[in-house]
């Protein structure tokens, strides 16, 4: 073989094994962005979720909520939607007892609202049995940063007069 030959061989290896090495690289990240989707995808549904799906803020807080005497027992949670940040707006779904609404609105710093216009969204874009049905009935409370409209976790509660459950809505507001 000629040295012209090898060369030309040993060239057309190194290229080969080059594309062959881009195309698994491009693969990777083709792999990684779908995986990415499907996570983020996964974020986005709504519906109900267990408890190991909560968003991070309101888990911390129902932790918080449970250590200063909050019976969780019977809590259901529901995904409302995610936002492009991951953001998850909740709704939990609890039984109802003065007391809680006392310890929930305590330690959330709420306070009685009239008028809730994230009510009527909520009962609009929930399916029935997750926000109160007759809004007329309803007592609303509202976090002081929910009413101010300010940054950070935000937190509603509702109760529908003679029902045997009450609803916490959580989001976050940037």
């Amino acid at each position: 073989m000629h040295s012209s030959t090898k060369s030309r061989a040993t060239w057309a290896i190194i290229i080969v094994v080059e594309i062959l090495a881009l195309v698994a690289i491009g693969g990777y990240f083709v792999w990684s962005f779908l995986e990415d989707v499907r996570v983020y995808e996964s974020h986005m549904t709504p519906g109900i979720i267990s408890s190991e799906e909560f968003p991070l803020p309101l888990e911390q807080r129902l932790a918080e909520l449970e250590a200063s005497g909050l019976d969780l027992n019977g809590l259901a949670a529901y995904r409302v939607r995610g936002e492009w940040d991951m953001d998850q707006k909740t709704v939990c779904r609890l039984p109802y007892s003065a007391d809680r609404v006392d310890i929930i609105t305590d330690q959330l710093e709420m306070q009685p609202v009239e008028s809730a216009s994230w009510s009527a969204f909520l009962q609009e874009t929930l399916p029935s049995g997750w926000w109160p049905a007759d809004l007329s009935q309803t007592r609303a409370y509202e976090s002081l940063r929910f009413t101010n409209g300010e940054e950070g976790d935000r937190y509603c509660l509702a109760h529908q007069k003679g029902e045997a459950v009450m609803f916490l809505y959580y989001d976050f507001n940037f």
